[in-house]
């Protein structure tokens, strides 16, 4: 998790440097094309990567919506399914 957190923050804090980093993996792809998409994934990526009932509850709801889950699997409420402890 503390990788993930670091990454997450280079993101959003750095994201030239973190561009910098996948031009060596895709270096095949057209730079201005990577670098326009890139714009993209840096913008969605979440300033915060605790975990919330309400963020449990939305990727619940677009699951259903979606039907990747069924009705019946859903859960009614996320009360201890979760703690943020990787955060510190």
């Amino acid at each position: 998790m503390r990788a993930l957190a670091a990454a997450n923050r280079l993101i959003v804090e750095k994201p030239d440097a973190a561009l910098g980093l996948l031009r060596k993996r895709f270096d095949r792809m057209d730079p201005a094309v990577l670098g326009a998409a890139w714009q993209v994934v840096a913008q969605a990526h979440a300033r915060d990567i605790a975990v919330s009932a309400a963020g449990l509850d939305h990727s619940q709801r677009v699951s259903l919506e979606a039907k990747l889950l069924d009705p019946k699997e859903a859960l009614a409420s996320f009360d201890g399914l979760s703690s943020n402890d990787y955060l510190h």
